[in-house]
């Protein structure tokens, strides 16, 4: 444990420490969890990342026990403002446990706000585009805790069928931007894909599995398999597209057959 004299020294005079602190807070989003609102040593650590690179030091979170100091909501939002730290404020230091662990579950504003994005159906098709391809981004970009709550969250709009057709769709093409992609999708996009399901939503799925990476050993064997058994599926589904007069898009059967052309060459 350092205090605060033999801390000072060491990020006065260890330039490493001080220069992987800095990439630390430049490159990762962070947890920080016992930091004070008034700690003098991190102000400085802050205050020097903002003086070599400028500006906010990216999107960080900090865990703050209430009723430390009178001006903590004040000092909150200044923190906010100029660094971009995001101050989560618990009752007691018990309640750290129950935030962390909320996170794996929880959507969060931002992610709410990307998965709204993502799902956003407009009449101007460049204003929806435009949403669709910053939200797509944002889902590459998450943690793996972030990650299943998206998946969770989207696989939830492609079940529900009092969700429009085309939000349904929607979500599940957006299954395949998620990264770090949770194990469990895959099998998802191959459960959904059915007879009795819309065109547009098999349509939609199997260009979400184009996108995941191809699985690997045993996955690899068993999902070629579950794919390729879905090619009469695929027939009647682009036989019913050609159908309906609000699809015309007879391509459920060319993109299974590009997903099993990869995973076989993925195998040999």
């Amino acid at each position: 444990m350092l205090d605060r004299a033999s801390y000072r020294e060491v990020m006065a005079r260890q330039l490493g420490y001080r220069a992987f602190a800095h990439h630390v807070l430049a490159r990762f989003s962070a947890l920080i969890v016992g930091f004070g609102l008034n700690d003098p040593d991190f102000e400085d650590l802050l205050q020097s990342f903002e003086a070599n690179f400028g500006g906010g030091v990216g999107e960080h979170v900090y865990i703050w026990k209430r009723g430390q100091r009178e001006d903590e909501e004040a000092r909150a939002l200044v923190l906010r403002r100029r660094y971009g730290l995001l101050c989560i404020f618990v009752d007691s230091f018990d309640d750290v446990q129950t935030v962390i662990s909320d996170a794996r579950t929880q959507m969060g504003a931002r992610l709410r706000h990307t998965i709204s994005a993502t799902l956003k159906r407009s009449a101007d098709v460049e204003e929806f585009r435009q949403l669709r391809r910053r939200a797509h981004i944002e889902l590459g970009r998450l943690s793996a805790a972030g990650a299943g709550v998206a998946a969770a969250a989207l696989m939830a709009a492609v079940s529900d069928a009092g969700t429009p057709l085309l939000v349904r769709a929607e979500a599940a093409y957006s299954l395949g931007k998620i990264r770090p992609t949770p194990p469990w999708v895959a099998d998802f996009l191959l459960d959904t894909i059915g007879v009795s399901v819309p065109p547009p939503i098999v349509t939609s799925t199997l260009a979400a599995l184009l996108q995941l990476d191809p699985p690997v050993d045993d996955q690899l064997v068993i999902r070629t398999r579950k794919a390729s058994a879905l090619d009469s599926v695929c027939r009647e589904v682009d036989r019913l597209s050609l159908a309906d007069e609000a699809t015309h898009s007879p391509r459920a059967r060319k993109y299974l057959e590009a997903l099993i052309a990869r995973w076989r060459a993925t195998g040999s």
